[in-house]
């Protein structure tokens, strides 16, 4: 039986058991950033996607539409990746970074192929900005976790 002494945390790196059958670590830690993901795609597969209100007046405010869609994602791929089994919280952050960051370069180049859009580094290198901190604020969430 797996309890939550000390032995037995070290014993699996300190993480406890999430509990639940894989589809429910799934549905719980996986569905969430894949779901997003989508949402993603479907508004870059727009030639116009919806403009929020007064915020679009800013300047800057798709740069911060980007930003604020991969902070999300980062933190929803931490989320997953942290439900990994042996993973340390720095290897959710990685996977979570890397994965975004490779998502942000498919999206951009997927915009090629939208009418009225195109591939812009800009917008890439702001993605992967978000995606980073978006899994990085929750690092010190992880590690408290981790310890309890």
């Amino acid at each position: 039986m797996v309890d939550g002494t000390p032995r037995e945390l070290r014993r699996r790196g300190g993480r406890r058991d999430t509990g639940g059958s894989a589809g429910r670590r799934f549905v719980v830690y996986w569905l969430p950033a894949l779901v997003w993901a989508g949402v993603i795609f479907g508004l870059s597969s727009m030639s116009e996607p919806p403009k929020p209100g007064p915020v679009a007046e800013l300047p800057g405010w798709t740069l911060l539409a980007h930003g604020s869609e991969y902070f999300i994602l980062g933190v929803l791929l931490f989320r997953a990746g942290g439900a990994i089994e042996g993973w340390r919280p720095s290897s959710a952050y990685l996977f979570a970074a890397f994965a975004a960051t490779l998502y942000g370069a498919t999206d951009e180049l997927h915009q090629v192929f939208v009418p009225e859009r195109q591939m812009d580094a800009l917008d890439w290198l702001v993605d992967c900005l978000g995606a980073s901190v978006g899994a990085l604020v929750m690092l010190p969430w992880r590690y408290k976790r981790n310890k309890t």
